[in-house]
């Protein structure tokens, strides 16, 4: 038994997905599946709470939370060792912190970041966007302050959360060394590929279809919100297009989960969806 299945061997996990996991998945739902399916690989006794029963077998057990309420968050971790989740609302936060679980916060999308763009474009009064804004950094002061245990995606991410929690309180000094302190571990879970490479198409499913059979393809596998600073990659693909010799085709995978901001395209309101431009040279 390898050190982590024997760490975590019969460990009671909860993984939390607020957003619904299914044949269909946005970002956080496709990380909490996978973090279910690694701490269950390694041994753990998971359980994966979705907002309601899931379209397709997802490789773990799932429950249902139901309402997003204190009271069934408080249930969820009740005989739980371990309840993994992203900031939640507070009132709801503080309905898991009461049953006597260690709670891991992932802090892999720090969304107060993405706030202010992401409500900028709005057509809403100033008052109800700095309502927003004020009530997603609270859920994240919630967690820095609460939290047992904090994993995020990359090196510059945990960087970012020290200085948090030290802003927060959380990091304390044990002697005079440089570097020396103690707090709440944070851990470097990166978001990204299946360890299962993937299969060749039987059939073409982008050149000759979406795009020209000979073009460049630049392959954009996020969305176009305004905090993604789309305008950089369409002027990266006007960029490539100017000094290639065949069209350059820009392609964007995903799924439609929010409405871009000052667009006239209609929300897609979930539905798989892929956006080409073509630049001829």
């Amino acid at each position: 038994m390898s050190t982590a299945a024997a760490t975590l061997a019969g460990v009671r996990t909860v993984v939390v997905s607020t957003e619904q996991p299914g044949t269909r998945m946005a970002g956080p739902a496709i990380r909490a599946v996978h973090l279910a399916g690694a701490l269950q690989a390694a041994g753990a006794d998971v359980r994966l709470a979705v907002p309601a029963p899931p379209d397709t077998d997802l490789g773990v057990p799932t429950t249902a939370f139901g309402p997003f309420s204190p009271e069934s968050f408080r249930r969820l971790s009740r005989g739980t060792d371990v309840v993994v989740t992203q900031p939640l609302r507070v009132d709801v936060a503080r309905g898991l912190h009461g049953a006597g679980a260690r709670i891991v916060y992932d802090l892999y999308v720090p969304s107060f970041v993405e706030y202010p763009a992401a409500h900028g474009g709005e057509q809403r009064s100033p008052a109800a966007r700095d309502a927003l804004i004020a009530r997603n950094k609270l859920e994240y002061a919630t967690a820095l302050s609460c939290g047992d245990a904090f994993i995020c995606a990359s090196d510059r991410q945990r960087d970012h959360w020290l200085g948090a929690l030290g802003e927060a309180g959380r990091i304390y000094p044990l002697d005079d060394r440089p570097g020396a302190g103690v707090g709440p571990p944070v851990s470097v879970v990166p978001f990204g590929l299946s360890d299962e490479p993937p299969s060749p198409a039987a059939v073409p499913v982008l050149r000759g279809v979406l795009v020209p059979a000979d073009s460049v393809i630049l392959l954009w596998t996020g969305g176009l919100w305004n905090w993604f600073d789309p305008a950089t990659l369409l002027r990266g693909l006007r960029l490539a297009a100017s000094v290639a010799s065949s069209p350059c085709s820009g392609t964007r995978l995903g799924l439609a989960t929010m409405r871009p901001r000052r667009s006239s395209r209609p929300s897609t309101g979930g539905a798989s969806c892929r956006r080409t431009i073509t630049c001829g040279s």
